[in-house]
C-alpha cells in the first residue's frame, strides 16, 4: 500500500505509513492490540484492492458492465501461491497503455521531487532567431520534460533545435505545432510538473474503470478529439473528431454500433431547432426551402407536411416542439454521407460532415454533442468488412445513389465515448490535452472524497 503512488493513488488513503509503524512494534503488542491491527490492516487492504481493480471513484458509464472482484477467491489464490505482489499487479489494468502511463507518472513525480521545471515569464512571443534570458529558460524547461535533448551550445539563442523541441511539445499537447511560443504554448509550458503528475494520475484512474474490449471496437476520446478503431485493444485506424461545445458537451457512455445509414436525412432535435434554427428562420424566411428541409405538423409517422410559409415562425417558439423539421440527404446535410448508429438516450452518434475545414483546428468543440469524424468512409468499410455482401464497391454504389440506404452489421461493434486528457501513444510519446469540460477537476474532487473505490 505504500507503493500506491505508482498507480496514482495516495498511500495516505490506506493509512499505510501508520500501519507500517504499528507492524514494526508488533512483537511488543498484546493480543487485543494485535487483533485491532489485524482489523485495520484487513480494512485498508480491501480498500486498496477495490481501488486498484475498479478505481477509487469508480464511474460506470451507461451501457458499460464490469466484472466485480471476487475477494474471497482472490485471497485464496494469493494464500496458495504466496505471491502477493504478482496478484496485486494483476489487479490493475495489464494493457501496455496503462503501464506506459504509470511510467510517465513516475517520471513526472521524480521531476517534481527534484524541484520541477522553470516557469517562463510573461513577455513577447518567442520564435526562431530570438535571444535572451527567456530563451535560456525555455531551453531548461523543454530539456526538463524531455522535449529537447542534447547540449545547447548557445542556451540563450532560439535556434532550429529549440524550434523543433517547441514543435514536439506543441504536438503532444494538442497545440498548433508552429514552433512559436505565444500565449497558449506558454500557458501549457507553465503547468507545473506536479500538476501534470496529478493529471496523469486522474487518467490512470479512468483506465481502471474498464478493460479493453475483445474483437473490433470503436473508441472516441473527447478531449483528444480523436476516434480510434481497435481490434483486440490494438489501434488499427485513427480519425480526427469534432465533439460537443462546452454548452452542449458530448456525453461519456458505452453502447454498440448496430447499423450504418448512407445518405441519411437529418431530423432536427427540438433543442437545436429552438436554439439555432428558429432565429435563422425568422431572419430568413426562405432558409428552410433552400436547405431542402420539410416541416411536419407532428412527430408521428403519419404527420402531414406543411409549407414553411404557412407557419407563423414569429409566434412559433411555444409550439416549436410540435413541429418536426427534416433535412433531406444531400451536399448540405450536416450528417454528410454516412452516420453510425448506436441508439441511446442521449441521441448521440458518429457521422460524416460537409464542414471539413473545421478538422484543421487544434481545438474542435463545435458540435451539439454528436461526433463528426474526418474519415467516415474508411470507418464504414472497416466495420462492414465483416458483414457479408457489403463490399467496398457496394458501399460506393450506395453512397452514389443519393438515396437513404441502411446497412446492418452482422455483429454489433462496441463503441465507448471516453474522456482522457493524458495517454501514451504507440510510439511511447506522452500526450496531454486541455480539460475542455472541466472533468479533471471534478474527478479530483471525487477521488479526494471517496471512502474506498468499491
Amino acid at each position: 500500500m505504500q507503493a500506491a503512488g505508482q498507480h496514482g493513488l495516495a498511500p495516505g488513503d490506506y493509512d499505510a505509513d501508520r500501519l507500517a509503524r504499528a507492524l514494526a512494534r508488533i512483537d511488543a503488542a498484546g493480543a487485543r492490540e494485535r487483533a485491532r491491527l489485524e482489523l485495520r490492516l484487513t480494512a485498508a487492504f480491501l480498500r486498496y484492492l477495490g481501488d486498484l481493480r475498479h478505481g477509487r471513484a469508480p464511474f460506470r458509464p451507461a451501457g458499460h458492465a464490469e466484472t466485480q472482484l471476487q475477494v474471497s477467491a482472490w485471497l485464496a489464490d494469493v494464500r496458495q501461491a504466496r505471491a502477493v505482489d504478482v496478484h496485486l499487479a494483476a489487479l490493475a489494468p495489464r494493457h501496455a497503455g496503462y503501464r506506459a502511463l504509470a511510467r510517465a507518472l513516475t517520471t513526472h513525480q521524480a521531476i517534481q521531487a527534484a524541484g520541477g521545471w522553470p516557469e517562463l515569464a510573461t513577455g513577447p512571443v518567442l520564435q526562431e532567431g530570438d535571444r535572451g534570458d527567456r530563451v535560456a529558460i525555455l531551453h531548461r524547461r523543454l530539456a526538463a520534460s524531455g522535449d529537447l535533448a542534447g547540449y545547447a551550445p548557445e542556451p540563450d539563442r532560439f535556434g532550429p533545435a529549440l524550434a523543433a523541441a517547441v514543435q514536439r511539445f506543441q504536438a503532444r499537447h494538442g497545440l498548433v505545432p508552429d514552433g512559436v511560443v505565444a500565449a497558449r504554448t506558454r500557458a501549457a509550458l507553465n503547468v507545473s510538473a506536479g500538476a501534470r503528475a496529478a493529471q496523469i494520475a486522474r487518467n490512470l484512474e479512468r483506465l481502471r474503470w474498464h478493460r479493453p474490449a475483445d474483437g473490433l471496437s470503436v473508441r472516441v476520446n473527447v478531449p483528444g478529439f480523436r476516434m480510434t478503431l481497435l481490434d483486440g485493444g490494438t489501434p488499427v485506424m485513427h480519425a480526427r473528431a469534432i465533439v460537443g461545445m462546452a454548452a452542449r458537451p458530448t456525453p461519456v457512455f458505452a453502447d454498440r454500433i448496430t447499423h450504418l445509414v448512407f445518405n441519411p436525412s437529418w431530423t432536427v432535435p427540438r433543442s437545436i431547432a429552438r436554439a439555432d434554427l428558429l432565429p435563422r428562420i425568422r431572419r430568413d424566411p426562405g432558409y428552410l426551402t433552400r436547405a431542402n428541409m420539410q416541416v411536419y405538423a407532428g412527430w408521428g409517422a403519419d404527420a402531414p407536411t406543411l409549407r414553411p410559409a404557412a407557419v407563423s415562425w414569429d409566434r412559433a417558439a411555444d409550439r416549436l416542439g410540435s413541429y418536426r423539421l427534416v433535412q433531406a440527404p444531400g451536399p448540405g446535410n450536416p450528417l454528410g454521407r454516412v452516420k453510425f448508429m448506436f441508439p441511446n438516450r442521449h441521441n448521440v452518434y458518429i457521422h460524416d460532415t460537409p464542414e471539413t475545414g473545421l478538422f484543421g483546428h487544434a481545438r474542435r468543440t463545435y458540435s451539439s454533442g454528436c461526433i463528426r469524424i474526418d474519415r467516415p468512409m474508411a470507418l464504414a468499410r472497416a466495420l462492414l468488412a465483416r458483414t457479408d455482401g457489403w463490399t467496398p464497391a457496394r458501399i460506393d454504389r450506395a453512397v452514389a445513389s443519393g438515396r437513404t440506404v441502411r446497412a446492418r452489421l452482422e455483429t454489433p461493434v462496441p463503441v465507448r465515448i471516453v474522456y482522457r486528457t493524458a495517454w501514451v501513444d504507440a510510439d511511447g510519446t506522452l500526450q496531454l490535452r486541455a480539460d475542455v469540460y472541466g472533468r479533471d477537476a471534478e474527478l479530483a474532487r471525487r477521488m479526494a472524497s471517496a471512502q474506498g473505490g468499491s
